[in-house]
């Protein structure tokens, strides 16, 4: 049995570009949602209430009758972020004492239910899970499906290490002299850097481009600049896993090295990302843009890492980054502004404690090398 696809079953969408495109996807249609419902939250349309997947209308109707008790003059979007984008606005406090879902909901929920089990039954109908020399082009999805619950009872009888593991050739060794630290830095960054589409190279020049070229500190390079190595950084910690090389690793003479090698690699990925982004920013702030530098290199390739390391995937890191960076540097929060992109972390401890949490995600992935040896 070849498992070259273990969780899509579309190809483009494979890996880290699907888990971006949906979180964005996700994002926008949230968004167009909110912008959608201009109702007040007691005339919500039926076929806003029947499309709403996240609760975001359900929770406006049920604390209407608290909210229109303490401001009566209330008039903004009937969804659940009362009062969004107006910072000038003034707060006022409810207290909603709890009530019934109402009937809607529930077939809101069902309706829900019955579309994504419609799906999962669709993309059994693309996914190539399984050797294509067992299967014939007259099979239909019945049999389609039959094959894929017979998979399951021998998987589960497979241990965590045998699951999940990519089709992988190794370099044949022709020179058994040559080692050293620089080398395997040098190899462990190819690895990080070879094997994407086109487009991701384009990018990358672009963004390179643009930094070097700006006469200002710009909010858009930085935030392109750190989002666009999430598809190098979020394959640290992992790839010895989902390789199968593990086993390689850990009974060699050095374990650690390919460890520390591979989180140089990551780190000079950001340095050239955020140094392209932020140099004008180093220009002008000396030491305290220097630091903001320092934090993000320290802190996001030791979170790819650590947390590749503990979960042998790249799904948790993509999705913890991608919130991250959705609120930090693009909606400019500076709490959660590791990259720079507000300018208002420069000369704050922001970047000190972005770079004390990376050293202390780096120290974990080593502490899972000692398990593991």
């Amino acid at each position: 049995m070849t498992y070259r696809k273990p969780y899509q079953s579309t190809d483009w969408l494979d890996g880290t570009i699907g888990n971006v495109v949906y979180f964005f996807v996700a994002a926008m249609a949230l968004a167009v949602a909110a912008t959608t419902g201009d109702y007040a939250p007691d005339e919500i349309p039926v076929w806003l209430q029947l499309t709403d997947t996240v609760g975001m209308f359900v929770s406006a109707e049920l604390t209407a009758e608290a909210l229109y008790s303490v401001a009566p003059e209330y008039e903004g979007l009937g969804v659940a972020n009362f009062g969004a984008g107006s910072a000038s606005a003034e707060i006022v406090r409810f207290h909603w004492g709890g009530d019934w879902l109402p009937l809607w909901f529930y077939v809101n929920r069902f309706g829900l239910l019955l579309l994504g089990i419609g799906f999962a039954v669709l993309a059994t109908v693309p996914y190539e899970r399984f050797d294509r020399s067992r299967a014939t082009d007259g099979d239909g999805i019945g049999r389609r499906l039959r094959r894929v619950l017979l998979s399951i009872r021998s998987t589960m009888s497979q241990t965590p290490d045998s699951r999940n593991v990519e089709d992988a050739s190794l370099t044949p060794v022709s020179d058994r002299t040559a080692g050293g630290m620089g080398r395997l830095v040098l190899q462990e960054l190819r690895l990080l850097v070879r094997g994407h589409p086109w487009w991701w190279y384009a990018g990358a020049l672009a963004i390179c481009v643009a930094g070097l070229s700006s006469l200002a500190a710009s909010f858009g390079v930085v935030v392109a600049a750190a989002i666009w190595p999430v598809f190098l950084w979020s394959s640290m910690g992992s790839r010895p896993t989902r390789h199968g090389v593990t086993p390689f690793i850990v009974s060699s003479k050095h374990p650690y090295g390919q460890l520390a090698a591979e989180w140089m690699a990551g780190a000079i990925v950001a340095t050239a990302f955020f140094g392209v982004a932020l140099w004008l920013l180093l220009l002008e702030t000396g030491a305290s843009g220097a630091a903001v530098l320092v934090g993000a290199v320290l802190f996001v390739p030791s979170l790819a890492q650590a947390m590749g390391c503990w979960t042998g995937t790249r799904r948790l890191f993509e999705l913890t980054y991608l919130l991250l960076w959705y609120v930090g540097p693009l909606n400019g929060v500076p709490e959660l502004d590791f990259a720079g992109a507000t300018s208002e972390t420069a000369g704050t401890t922001m970047p000190l404690l972005f770079g004390g949490i990376g050293l202390l995600a780096l120290a974990a992935a080593f502490v899972y090398r000692y398990r593991q040896t």
